[in-house]
């Protein structure tokens, strides 16, 4: 058992060993001899996964030995074994490996082989890598490599030199993507130190975006570095984009109505929860209020045009103290409102607002002083009988449009047709009583008909107007 595991374990760590490349035949761009495909490995950058590999040629061709040594020309000779394969000149975190530990070459022909570089480079720079290894090869001192060698040198060393840029890491944090033009100063921060920054607004390793001004900007920083063992520095460069923005003022806008509040302001490039860039509410408590709003009576600005229930009809109304629907001339309000406030009346015909007797309905009785119908005086008459005989009759009643004023007298001094509120709707002087009076401009409802005759005295009567 111990014998099958000391045999059978070194081959299965071979296989893992030298598995890392696969050759790729570049024989037919290489002398007879064979070489190496190519001498520069792709580059890097510090502190990054890396991985290449670079492939070779071996062949049996007989050649000159001055190829292999320029001291020693004139003989053919011809390699027969490739071995030993060691590797310097690497960065720190990289290691190189064959794909396999010896190399033979077909006979009349040629063998692949491939060496892989990879791991992590810690250190930047221009790294001069080189592949040496052991060759043995037969010398023939005449002719073609044919027959017995002369002489075979084994262990012969030679060597493949390797050229490898790892580029310094030149990325930088600390720079967003965006700022308002009054935003602080920001501090860079290189991953790999010692570069230079440039670029719009750039003071040393810090950003200004003030002095950067508005617009989109790009920021570079360039950094060279030769560490570890490498022969020359590697410069490598890395930009960002920045936009700078303007200030704008955001007014909050507690109601959610589309204006904000123009107290309540903040300035950004961005708004925040409950800000926007239209001012002009003059009530952010209330999202009926605001430029856009159509005002109503309601004793608000709703517009925001500083005054209130500007634009809208306004009505005049009198105070009815004695509720007979008589308004004061004297004691009057005006409002936007459509209805009458309480304890107000749209006319202004009571002449005395203390008395609920007194008023353009009331019957006047003559002689006592009192003007009770408010026409401007107290009726007069010789004696009550005067009144008494003041008869008058409406045909028909109700009507839906023409009436006739059936009384024993031939003329009236005034006629009056007033609505159930007071307000006088068609007043008729010298009324002849033969005339017929039409009432269809009026609405369906009661009506008051008031006639005084020439003598002053008065009737009242009520009309129903159908339609």
């Amino acid at each position: 058992m111990k014998y099958i595991l000391s045999t059978i374990l070194p081959l299965l760590l071979s296989q893992i060993l030298w598995s890392q490349c696969t050759p790729i035949d570049c024989s037919a761009s290489l002398p007879v001899y064979g070489g190496i495909c190519d001498t520069v490995l792709i580059a890097g950058i510090a502190n990054t996964a890396y991985a290449d590999s670079e492939s070779f040629v071996v062949t049996d061709a007989c050649f000159d030995s001055g190829i292999l040594d320029p001291t020693q020309p004139g003989f053919n000779v011809q390699v027969t074994t490739i071995d030993n394969f060691t590797f310097s000149g690497l960065p720190t975190g990289l290691t190189a490996v064959t794909n396999a530990a010896v190399y033979v070459p077909v006979v009349n022909s040629y063998t692949l082989g491939c060496m892989a570089v990879s791991g992590v480079p810690t250190e930047a720079g221009i790294f001069s890598i080189d592949a040496n290894f052991l060759i043995d090869v037969d010398v023939y001192l005449f002719g073609a490599c044919t027959g017995t060698p002369a002489t075979v040198f084994l262990d012969q060393p030679f060597v493949y030199n390797l050229s490898m840029d790892i580029k310094p890491d030149a990325t930088f944090a600390g720079l967003n993507s965006s700022y308002c033009q009054a935003d602080p100063t920001t501090v860079l921060v290189p991953a790999t130190p010692g570069g230079t920054f440039s670029g719009p607004g750039i003071l040393g390793n810090t950003f200004d975006p003030a002095t950067a001004g508005i617009g989109t900007h790009t920021i570079t920083y360039t950094v060279s570095a030769q560490q570890g063992v490498a022969v020359a520095p590697s410069t490598n460069t890395s930009t960002m984009m920045v936009t700078i923005a303007t200030q704008v003022t955001y007014y909050a806008d507690a109601d959610g109505d589309g204006y904000g509040d123009d107290n309540t302001s903040v300035q950004g490039c961005s708004a925040p929860s409950g800000y926007i860039t239209l001012p002009g509410d003059c009530d952010d408590t209330d999202n009926t209020v605001n430029p856009s709003a159509t005002e109503i009576c309601d004793n608000k600005d709703n517009n925001c045009s500083g005054l209130v229930d500007d634009g809208l009809p306004v009505y005049q109304y009198f105070r009815d103290a004695d509720n007979d629907n008589f308004g004061d001339p004297n004691t009057n309000v005006s409002t936007c409102a459509v209805n009458s406030p309480a304890g107000f009346v749209p006319n202004d015909q009571d002449c005395d607002d203390t008395n609920p007797g007194i008023n353009p309905a009331a019957i006047d009785i003559p002689n006592n002083g009192i003007d009770e119908d408010c026409d401007g005086s107290d009726a007069t008459t010789t004696n009550n009988e005067d009144l008494e005989k003041m008869e008058l009759t409406i045909v028909p009643n109700p009507s839906s449009g023409w009436i006739t004023i059936q009384t024993d007298q031939s003329r009236l001094k005034t006629l009056q047709i007033i609505d159930i509120s007071g307000k006088i709707l068609q007043e008729i002087t010298d009324f002849n009583t033969s005339d017929l009076l039409d009432l269809s401009e009026l609405s369906t409802g009661i009506y008051l008909l008031k006639a005084t005759d020439l003598k002053r005295a008065t009737t009242v009567k009520s009309i129903s107007v159908i339609r």
